[in-house]
C-alpha cells in the first residue's frame, strides 16, 4: 500500500476524518468518501485554497497534484444568499447571450435565400408567413422590436414557442414580458431592495415593509422633504417624478365603468391611450381598483428603466398574458411624519452622476440573487494595499482577463464619480472558470470570494492580488503507536474557523481568539491513518500551525454550519475586535476593514458588508446599491456579530 495516501477531511473541532486514497483516484472515489462520512455530496470542497469541481476533469488534474499524503480537505456548506430579484437589463443581456446559441439550434433553408432585412443571400430562417431573415439580422431586429418576434410580413407579434426551441429561453422571454406588464401598473412598484408592493393610497410618500426606506413610490427616490422640497401628494412628488408630466390630479370617469377614475391627462378615458381622444378609441379591460390606472405602451420603457428590479416567475401571481398584480397587503403610507430619522445615501444606477462621491464609497447594482457577489466584492474594495496597487494599474483598453475586468471595475468604484457601478462583466469571468455562478440562483459570499481569487490566480499565480491573501501552514499527524510523524506545509488563502453551538437565547460568546487555537488544536483523528512507517491504518492524532510569514490580509469564513442535514445555521455570538494584538503570533497586530453578514438561513438569505475607508477612517453599511455611514462601535455589537460570516483584517506595522 505504499500508493496510498492519507487525506484529512476538516469540518468542526475535534471533527478531522481521515480517509485513505489509492493511486489513480478519481473525484468520484472522493464524493464517495464524503457521502459515506457526511451523509451527502452538496458541500464545499476545498484543497489549497482551491474548490474541487466536479464537471471539469482537467482542473481536477491539475489539482490533484496539490494533494498529497495528509493533505486536509475542509468541507464547507453553502450559505446561500439572494434577494429573489432580477435585473431587467441584465435579463435582456442575458437574453441576447443565450440568442446567440439558440440561433444555432433554429435549422435554416436548405438553399441560400434573400433576406428581407440586408438583401443578401445567405441562408436564412424561415417563420410565420414566409418572413425569411439571416440569423445576422436577427438579434437586430428582435431588439428592435422590444425583445418581441414581429413578423416582416403581416407586422404581427409572433408567439416564442413557433420560433425558438429550447423550453428555459421560451420561459425566460416569459418572464421579461411579465415583468414589462407589472411595470404598466401606477399601483406597482419594486423597492430598491427588490421587495414589491401595492400602493392602495396613490400617496407618494411611502415606506418599504422590507428595507424600512422612505421613498416615493412613483420615481422610486429616497424621500427627502428638507433638502429636495419633496411633497407628498397623490400620483408625484412632485420633484422631477416620473408620472409628474403625465397628470394633472383632476379625476375624469371612464366611460364603460362609472365606478372608476382616472387622471385626465394620464390618458383616454376610453381607451387607456395616453393622448388620444379619437372616437374610434377601443375600450380595453381594466381593474376594478379605484384610483388604479394603467400605463400605455408607450410608457412602458420608461417606466421599467425607473424600476430596474424583477422577480423570478414563480415569484409572480400572474400569467403570460394578462398584467395581473400578485395579491399583497399594501405598504404603510405616511402624509406627515419626517424622514430625517432616515437618512439614506441614494445612488444611481445607470450612469455618471453630477455630484461628487467619495472615492470608494459606491454601491453595487443586484443584477439577479447577487447580493452574495456585492458583499465579497466590497469586502475586497476595503482592503487598502489591494486598493492601492490597483489604481496605479493601467486600465486596459479591451478586457483581455478576469484581471482587467477586476481592476476596471475597483478604478469604477475609486473614481469618485459613481454612486453605483454594475458587476456584470466581473460576474461573467468568473462564472467562466466556475460554472455554479452561471445562473441567478442564491450562492455563497465566500464561494464567490474564493472562486474570484482562485480564477486571478490561474491567470498569474505570482500575481500581487494573490500573495495578499497566502495563510502558510503546516499540517502534521502522528501515529499513536510509533510516534512517526508526517509533516506537509500548504498554503490557503482564508483561515476556516469552526464555531461551537449555543442556545440563541444564550449569553455566551467565544472569542475570535479561540476559535484560532482550536484550529491549531491537537485533536485525535476520527477513522484510521495509514502510518507508512507502520505500514497499517493506525490511530493517530493531527495538529495544524500557521508559520511564517504571515498573511498581510486576513480572511477568516466563520464556519456557521451544523452538519446535520438541516438547514439551520449556527448563530453563535463570536465576539472580534476592531485591532487584534497577538492574533496568530506573539508579535503581530491586525485591524478589522470589513465584514460580511448574512441573515437567513442555510437556504437562503441576504448579504450585506459593513466596510471601512481607509482614506477617511469611515465605516460604512453596504447594501447592494445603497450604503450608509455608520460608527465603528456598531459592527461589534452582537446582533451584527451573529449574522458575521467573513471578516477581513489587514495586518498593520508597528
Amino acid at each position: 500500500m505504499s500508493s496510498v495516501i492519507n487525506v484529512l477531511f476538516s469540518t468542526m473541532k475535534g471533527s478531522k476524518h481521515t480517509a485513505q486514497l489509492k493511486e489513480g483516484y478519481t473525484v468520484e472515489d472522493i464524493k464517495k468518501i464524503v457521502q459515506e462520512k457526511f451523509g451527502s455530496t452538496n458541500y464545499r470542497l476545498i484543497v489549497n485554497g482551491q474548490e474541487i469541481q466536479d464537471n471539469d476533469p482537467v482542473k481536477f488534474t491539475e489539482l490533484k497534484k496539490s494533494i498529497k499524503n495528509n493533505t486536509i480537505i475542509y468541507v464547507c456548506q453553502r450559505m446561500d444568499g439572494g434577494s429573489g430579484l432580477v435585473d431587467i437589463d441584465s435579463h435582456k443581456a442575458t437574453v441576447l447571450v443565450d440568442l446567440q446559441d439558440e440561433l444555432r439550434k433554429i435549422p435554416t433553408q436548405q438553399t441560400n435565400s434573400e433576406c428581407m432585412i440586408c438583401t443578401e443571400e445567405k441562408k436564412c430562417m424561415k417563420y410565420c408567413c414566409s418572413s425569411i431573415i439571416c440569423k445576422e439580422c436577427f438579434p437586430n431586429h428582435f431588439i428592435f422590436g422590444n425583445y418581441k418576434i414581429i413578423c416582416l410580413t403581416c407586422n404581427q407579434t409572433v408567439s416564442p414557442e413557433k420560433v425558438f426551441v429550447t423550453p428555459q429561453f421560451i420561459q425566460s422571454l416569459v418572464q421579461l414580458d411579465e415583468t414589462k406588464l407589472m411595470a404598466r401598473n401606477i399601483d406597482f412598484q419594486i423597492c430598491t431592495c427588490g421587495a414589491f408592493s401595492i400602493n392602495s393610497t396613490m400617496y407618494a410618500k411611502q415606506k418599504c415593509n422590507n428595507c424600512q426606506r422612505w421613498l416615493c413610490f412613483f420615481c422610486n427616490t429616497d424621500w427627502n422633504e428638507n433638502e429636495r422640497n419633496m411633497r407628498n401628494e397623490k400620483y408625484t412628488c412632485r420633484v422631477n417624478c416620473f408620472w409628474e408630466t403625465k397628470i394633472t390630479y383632476q379625476l375624469v370617469t371612464l366611460n364603460f365603468n362609472k365606478a372608476m377614475k382616472v387622471p385626465n391627462r394620464r390618458c383616454c378615458p376610453k381607451c387607456f391611450e395616453c393622448g388620444c381622444v379619437e372616437e374610434n378609441s377601443q375600450s380595453v379591460v381594466s381593474r376594478s381598483t379605484s384610483d388604479s390606472i394603467k400605463a400605455t405602451e408607450d410608457d412602458l420603457n420608461s417606466q421599467t428603466n425607473s424600476s430596474p428590479f424583477q422577480f423570478k416567475r414563480s415569484h409572480l401571481n400572474t400569467t403570460p398574458h394578462l398584467p395581473l398584480k400578485p395579491k399583497l397587503p399594501p405598504i404603510q403610507s405616511i402624509s406627515s411624519s419626517s424622514s430625517s430619522d432616515h437618512q439614506r445615501v441614494s445612488t444611481d444606477h445607470s450612469s455618471l452622476l453630477p455630484t461628487r462621491h467619495t472615492p470608494g464609497v459606491c454601491g453595487l447594482k443586484n443584477i439577479g440573487n447577487t447580493c452574495y457577489m456585492n458583499s465579497a466584492i466590497q469586502c475586497l474594495n476595503s482592503i487598502p494595499d489591494l486598493t492601492k496597487w490597483i489604481m496605479q494599474q493601467q486600465l486596459s483598453l479591451s478586457h483581455m482577463n478576469i484581471i482587467d475586468v477586476y481592476i476596471s471595475l475597483v478604478q469604477s468604484m475609486w473614481s469618485g464619480h459613481h454612486g453605483c457601478v454594475t458587476p456584470r462583466e466581473l460576474k461573467q469571468y468568473v462564472s467562466r472558470s466556475s460554472t455554479i455562478f452561471s445562473d441567478s440562483d442564491q450562492k455563497d459570499s465566500h464561494e464567490f470570494l474564493n472562486s474570484l481569487l482562485n480564477a486571478i490566480e490561474t491567470v498569474d499565480s505570482n500575481s500581487f492580488l494573490i500573495n495578499l491573501f497566502r495563510i502558510h501552514t503546516q499540517s502534521m499527524a502522528t501515529c499513536n503507536k510509533c510516534q512517526h510523524c508526517d509533516i506537509i506545509n500548504e498554503t490557503i488563502t482564508f483561515l476556516p474557523l469552526s464555531i461551537p453551538e449555543f442556545k440563541f437565547d444564550d449569553q455566551k460568546k467565544i472569542l475570535l481568539e479561540d476559535l484560532i487555537k482550536d484550529f491549531c488544536q491537537e485533536d485525535e483523528l476520527d477513522g484510521q491513518y495509514y502510518c507508512h512507517k507502520c505500514k497499517i491504518c493506525q490511530s493517530a492524532r493531527h495538529k495544524t500551525i500557521i508559520i511564517q510569514p504571515l498573511p498581510r490580509v486576513l480572511i477568516i469564513q466563520l464556519k456557521r454550519f451544523p452538519y446535520d442535514g438541516t438547514k439551520r445555521k449556527i448563530d453563535t455570538f463570536v465576539q472580534y475586535k476592531l485591532e487584534h494584538r497577538n492574533l496568530l503570533s506573539n508579535n503581530d497586530r491586525y485591524e478589522l476593514y470589513a465584514v460580511s453578514m448574512h441573515s437567513g438561513n442555510l437556504a437562503g438569505g441576504h448579504y450585506t458588508t459593513m466596510a471601512q475607508n481607509y482614506i477617511i477612517n469611515k465605516w460604512y453599511r453596504f447594501d447592494d446599491s445603497y450604503f450608509e455611514e455608520i460608527e465603528s462601535k456598531k459592527v461589534l455589537v452582537p446582533f451584527i456579530a451573529r449574522q458575521a460570516y467573513i471578516l477581513i483584517y489587514l495586518k498593520k506595522n508597528d
